[in-house]
């Protein structure tokens, strides 16, 4: 967690998945839209509404 000028706190998580394809990577936190065979794809659209109600965002960056 680093932070980044006194008014936004960086967090980076780095996995060794196979990656998101860039189709797949812009659609993410869409309602209902989900990567995996489980997914309600409704997690990542709440983590996005959090967010942006706190005034932050989310950068995904992702290489197959």
């Amino acid at each position: 967690m680093d932070r980044i000028a006194d008014s936004f706190v960086k967090i980076s998580i780095i996995d060794q998945g196979p990656g998101i394809p860039e189709a797949k990577l812009r659609r993410l936190g869409e309602p209902f839209y989900a990567i995996k065979d489980r997914g309600t794809g409704l997690g990542l659209m709440v983590s996005y509404k959090i967010n942006e109600e706190h005034k932050g965002y989310i950068e995904v960056e992702s290489e197959v």
